[in-house]
């Protein structure tokens, strides 16, 4: 039968199930073998008795009239980042900012940035990954090491790419790096009321943390973002714990 896809193209690739509408950005060439007509979505079926389980994006074999929520896409991909992408970084923070703006909150969210040595930190331990247009970032994800877990210090994407799975690849490349090192969690600090805040982490897997469950070093951190100016009414602790999605 003909391919579906060009060799370069990347892909949104989606089931109709429980799972959800749209999943995950994913170069076509890498999904098995064009002519067959695979489709890759976070959950895919649980693995045989006894075979090793699947690393995301979890790869699931499908008839080609399941491929109708197939579409082109630009040609996103999500890396780690490198010392090059991070002048970027600073100006994606800021723009995405103003999305806030409904909220009055675009101002500081353009001002309290990541600090540039924390970007360092994560392009030189492995933390920080890009989305990427043609090898131009236009988003990225940071992350470090915290209390046996990973936590998700800054997540933002170019306002003009949003709403199309960069955020949500972003999140799950960092959740396979907290796999791939097996540590037990992602955790975060968002904002409860803002639509693409807590609402959206929700609907990856993320649970509010009660107060009463923070760490020490959770609890460092709130005060740290306190410190930095960061908004703190409405502010909760979010944490995913790896065997639940």
């Amino acid at each position: 039968m003909p391919s579906l896809f060009s060799p370069g193209d990347l892909v949104t690739l989606a089931s109709t199930d429980e799972c959800g509408v749209i999943v995950h950005t994913w170069p076509s060439a890498e999904l098995g073998g064009l002519e067959d007509c695979y489709v890759a979505f976070f959950r895919a079926e649980l693995p045989a008795p006894g075979a090793a389980p699947p690393r995301p994006p979890y790869v699931a074999r499908y008839a080609a009239t399941s491929l109708r929520h197939v579409r082109r896409l630009e040609p996103f991909a999500i890396r780690p980042a490198t010392p090059a992408d991070l002048d970027a970084l600073v100006s994606i923070e800021r723009a995405a900012a103003v999305r806030f703006e409904p909220f009055g909150l675009a101002d500081v969210m353009a001002t309290v940035v990541t600090p540039r040595e924390d970007l360092e930190r994560g392009a030189r331990d492995g933390g920080l990954f890009v989305a990427t247009l043609d090898g131009v970032p236009v988003g990225f994800a940071l992350a470090h090491p915290l209390d046996g877990a990973l936590h998700l210090d800054e997540l933002d994407v170019l306002p003009a790419h949003g709403r199309r799975g960069l955020g949500r690849a972003l999140v799950e490349a960092v959740v396979d790096l907290a796999r791939r090192r097996d540590l037990t969690a992602v955790t975060l600090s968002t904002l409860r009321s803002v639509p693409w805040n807590a609402p959206w982490y929700t609907r990856l897997g993320f649970h509010v943390l009660a107060e009463n469950a923070w760490t020490p070093h959770l609890r460092e951190l709130v005060a740290h973002e306190a410190a930095r100016g960061l908004p703190m009414t409405d502010r909760v602790l979010m944490r995913r714990l790896l065997d639940e999605r």
